[in-house]
Protein backbone atom coordinates (compact mmCIF):
# COMPACT_ATOMS: atom_id res chain seq x y z
CA UNK A 1 0.00 0.00 0.00
CA UNK A 2 0.97 3.33 1.24
CA UNK A 3 3.87 2.05 3.34
CA UNK A 4 2.12 4.26 5.94
CA UNK A 5 2.10 2.76 9.50
CA UNK A 6 -1.59 2.62 11.37
CA UNK A 7 -2.36 2.85 15.35
CA UNK A 8 -4.40 0.91 16.90
CA UNK A 9 -6.77 2.95 17.01
CA UNK A 10 -7.55 3.87 13.54
CA UNK A 11 -7.30 -0.23 12.96
CA UNK A 12 -10.06 -0.49 15.94
CA UNK A 13 -12.35 2.65 14.42
CA UNK A 14 -11.89 0.70 10.70
CA UNK A 15 -13.10 -2.71 12.36
CA UNK A 16 -15.91 -1.20 13.97
CA UNK A 17 -17.02 0.85 10.57
CA UNK A 18 -16.99 -2.36 9.03
CA UNK A 19 -19.10 -4.19 11.85
CA UNK A 20 -21.86 -1.46 11.29
CA UNK A 21 -21.46 -1.29 7.71
CA UNK A 22 -22.04 -5.38 7.79
CA UNK A 23 -24.72 -5.04 10.40
CA UNK A 24 -26.25 -2.58 8.07
CA UNK A 25 -26.57 -4.89 4.98
CA UNK A 26 -28.26 -7.28 7.57
CA UNK A 27 -30.95 -4.82 8.23
CA UNK A 28 -31.31 -4.18 4.76
CA UNK A 29 -31.82 -7.35 3.69
CA UNK A 30 -34.62 -7.79 7.07
CA UNK A 31 -36.52 -4.87 6.09
CA UNK A 32 -36.12 -3.95 2.48
CA UNK A 33 -35.44 -0.96 2.10
CA UNK A 34 -34.03 0.74 -1.08
CA UNK A 35 -30.85 2.08 0.88
CA UNK A 36 -27.85 1.22 -0.18
CA UNK A 37 -25.54 -0.81 2.16
CA UNK A 38 -22.36 1.49 0.57
CA UNK A 39 -24.32 4.88 2.47
CA UNK A 40 -22.41 6.99 4.44
CA UNK A 41 -22.61 6.61 8.18
CA UNK A 42 -25.34 8.54 9.78
CA UNK A 43 -24.83 12.38 10.71
CA UNK A 44 -24.24 11.53 14.65
CA UNK A 45 -21.87 9.05 14.18
CA UNK A 46 -19.85 10.90 11.59
CA UNK A 47 -19.54 13.49 14.18
CA UNK A 48 -19.35 11.66 17.49
CA UNK A 49 -16.25 10.00 15.38
CA UNK A 50 -14.51 13.37 14.57
CA UNK A 51 -15.15 13.98 18.38
CA UNK A 52 -13.45 11.22 18.95
CA UNK A 53 -10.21 11.56 16.87
CA UNK A 54 -9.73 14.71 18.24
CA UNK A 55 -9.85 13.24 21.77
CA UNK A 56 -7.36 10.50 20.98
CA UNK A 57 -5.20 12.79 19.50
CA UNK A 58 -5.12 15.37 22.23
CA UNK A 59 -4.90 12.34 24.92
CA UNK A 60 -2.15 10.68 23.10
CA UNK A 61 -0.02 14.34 23.11
CA UNK A 62 -1.21 15.68 26.26
CA UNK A 63 -2.81 18.64 24.54
CA UNK A 64 -5.87 18.38 27.39
CA UNK A 65 -7.33 21.55 26.39
CA UNK A 66 -8.58 20.17 23.45
CA UNK A 67 -10.39 17.02 25.24
CA UNK A 68 -14.34 18.76 24.82
CA UNK A 69 -17.46 16.84 25.08
CA UNK A 70 -19.23 16.45 22.16
CA UNK A 71 -22.05 19.12 23.19
CA UNK A 72 -19.21 21.42 23.96
CA UNK A 73 -17.81 20.96 19.98
CA UNK A 74 -21.32 21.92 18.94
CA UNK A 75 -22.34 24.53 21.06
CA UNK A 76 -18.66 26.36 20.27
CA UNK A 77 -19.52 25.31 16.29
CA UNK A 78 -23.03 26.53 16.14
CA UNK A 79 -22.45 29.70 18.42
CA UNK A 80 -19.52 30.65 15.67
CA UNK A 81 -21.88 30.48 12.91
CA UNK A 82 -24.42 32.11 14.37
CA UNK A 83 -22.31 34.66 14.69
CA UNK A 84 -20.64 34.67 11.57
CA UNK A 85 -17.67 34.82 13.18
CA UNK A 86 -15.65 31.55 11.26
CA UNK A 87 -12.22 32.54 12.83
CA UNK A 88 -13.12 32.42 16.24
CA UNK A 89 -13.24 28.95 15.72
CA UNK A 90 -9.79 28.32 14.25
CA UNK A 91 -7.97 30.73 17.13
CA UNK A 92 -10.01 29.29 20.03
CA UNK A 93 -8.73 26.00 18.51
CA UNK A 94 -5.04 27.46 17.93
CA UNK A 95 -5.14 28.66 21.24
CA UNK A 96 -5.63 25.31 22.87
CA UNK A 97 -3.29 23.73 20.72
CA UNK A 98 -0.70 25.93 22.13
CA UNK A 99 3.13 25.12 21.27
CA UNK A 100 3.68 23.15 17.64
CA UNK A 101 6.58 21.90 16.15
CA UNK A 102 5.79 22.66 12.91
CA UNK A 103 3.77 24.30 10.58
CA UNK A 104 2.27 20.09 9.55
CA UNK A 105 1.65 19.45 13.72
CA UNK A 106 -0.71 22.82 14.11
CA UNK A 107 -2.21 21.46 10.34
CA UNK A 108 -3.23 18.16 11.59
CA UNK A 109 -4.95 19.71 14.70
CA UNK A 110 -6.64 22.03 12.56
CA UNK A 111 -7.69 19.07 10.18
CA UNK A 112 -8.87 17.60 13.58
CA UNK A 113 -11.47 21.20 14.25
CA UNK A 114 -12.47 21.02 10.88
CA UNK A 115 -13.54 17.85 10.69
CA UNK A 116 -15.85 18.54 13.96
CA UNK A 117 -16.80 21.18 12.30
CA UNK A 118 -18.32 19.99 8.99
CA UNK A 119 -19.62 17.03 10.89
CA UNK A 120 -21.63 19.04 13.42
CA UNK A 121 -25.64 18.88 12.49
CA UNK A 122 -27.28 22.23 11.64
CA UNK A 123 -30.32 23.15 13.07
CA UNK A 124 -31.18 25.03 10.45
CA UNK A 125 -30.41 22.30 7.50
CA UNK A 126 -32.56 19.68 9.03
CA UNK A 127 -30.04 18.34 11.46
CA UNK A 128 -27.75 17.02 8.72
CA UNK A 129 -23.47 18.31 9.03
CA UNK A 130 -22.34 20.59 6.22
CA UNK A 131 -20.56 16.87 4.69
CA UNK A 132 -24.34 15.54 4.72
CA UNK A 133 -25.61 18.24 3.13
CA UNK A 134 -23.69 18.82 0.11
CA UNK A 135 -22.60 14.86 -0.51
Amino acid sequence: MNGRLYSAADRDLIHDWASKWLELIKLNEVTGTDEPPWSSLPPAEMYEIRVARMTEAAQATGKDKLIKPIEEWGKLVLNCMKAKNYNRFNKDVVKWVGEVTSLDDLNRWLGLAMNIWNATPQPDWGRQSRLRAFS
